[in-house]
């Protein structure tokens, strides 16, 4: 039973930091978007600007997404 409630809390948190970088990115709250992520992630936008799949800091990704509205 506890190990259920975890799991449930455990989505809870996921649901809110996808939802949170997906706002954030429409608000262009580029400080909201950069807590939505790890120290260092592998970022993966091959499906949007080719290329490969990259290690970025948050700051990087920010600025990436910035770049990319911008267009």
């Amino acid at each position: 039973m506890q190990e259920d409630l975890q799991t449930l809390l455990e989505k809870e948190k996921i649901i809110e930091t996808i939802n949170g970088l997906f706002i954030g990115t429409d608000q262009r709250d580029w400080v909201w978007v950069k807590k939505c992520f790890a120290p260092r992630v592998r970022f993966d936008m091959t499906s949007l600007t080719g290329g490969e799949p990259a290690m970025m800091t948050p700051k990087e990704i920010a600025a990436q997404a910035a770049e990319l509205i911008r267009r």
